[in-house]
Formats: structure tokens, C-alpha cells, sequence
């Protein structure tokens, strides 16, 4: 009896902690550039095109590159047809209100919001406008989005 109960622990940890939670994923990777330069702290989102497919996240590191995931970072994108965003912002926190309410109080106004600037071209931050696509369909590690900001 006690074996059965061991064996029937085992058989649930390995459930629950053992192979990939995303059937059909494959690895996928590579480089983000603007303007020729590798753009660090973009975020590129994979859009699914129909069904088939689930949404998946990266960050770009100092090089530009990046590994895909889709429940967990770099666990793989599932294979299918996807729209693909790329945004890096930075926000000017110069005029930062600290205090919204007394600003408000003082001024009869709502504090104003931080200046927000696009590094990439706003195009590339909406899958209605950007022209990125990619269908995966095998592992990559070489996969190449070369931005322009003109």
C-alpha cells in the first residue's frame, strides 16, 4: 500500500512539474535593430493571426536580442502565423507630481501627465499599422527585425 501511495505522489509531481505546459512551441530568438544599432529594453509581442496561435512577450537585452515566450520567459512561441509589435518609450519624469491631490488642491487643475517619448516609430506599436509578420513553424535563433526611424 505504501508503495502504491508513492508511486501515485511521483506520478503527480511529475504531472504537475514535468515536461512543457505548451504542446507544439518551438525556440524562437534573435535581434531587434534601429537604425542598424541593437535597441535595448524594446518589448516585442507576437500576435496571433487566427487561433492556432498564443500571444508571446520578449524584452530585447543590451545586444538587441531576444528569447520568446508564451507562459514563462524564453518557454517558446507556439507554432503559427503572428502579427508582431515592437515599442520602447521613455517617459521624462521631470514634471512628476508627487503629490496629485494637494496639486489639484492648489491648482484646480488635474496634474499633468509625464511626457512620454517613442523611441521606435509608433508604427511599429500597433498591429493595425505595423507591418511586421512572422509565421513560425520551426525552432529560430535567427530571426532579425530591422527598424527604421525614418
Amino acid at each position: 500500500m505504501r508503495y502504491y501511495l508513492l508511486g501515485a505522489l511521483f506520478l503527480l509531481f511529475a504531472g504537475c512539474y514535468g515536461g512543457s505546459q505548451l504542446p507544439n512551441a518551438v525556440h524562437v530568438a534573435g535581434i531587434v535593430t534601429l537604425d542598424g544599432d541593437p535597441l535595448e529594453g524594446a518589448t516585442i509581442a507576437f500576435a496571433p493571426v487566427d487561433a492556432t496561435g498564443r500571444s508571446a512577450t520578449s524584452m530585447t537585452d543590451e545586444g538587441g536580442r531576444f528569447n520568446m515566450g508564451t507562459l514563462a520567459f524564453n518557454d517558446g512561441v507556439v507554432r503559427a502565423s503572428y502579427n508582431v509589435t515592437i515599442a520602447k518609450t521613455e517617459v521624462d519624469t521631470s514634471n512628476l507630481v508627487t503629490d496629485p491631490q494637494a496639486y489639484y488642491e492648489r491648482t484646480g487643475r488635474p496634474a499633468p501627465a509625464p511626457k512620454m517619448t517613442y523611441i521606435v516609430p509608433k508604427k511599429y506599436n500597433s498591429i493595425a499599422k505595423s507591418d511586421l509578420s512572422i509565421t513560425v513553424d520551426e525552432p529560430r535563433d535567427d530571426l532579425r527585425f530591422e527598424l527604421s526611424s525614418k
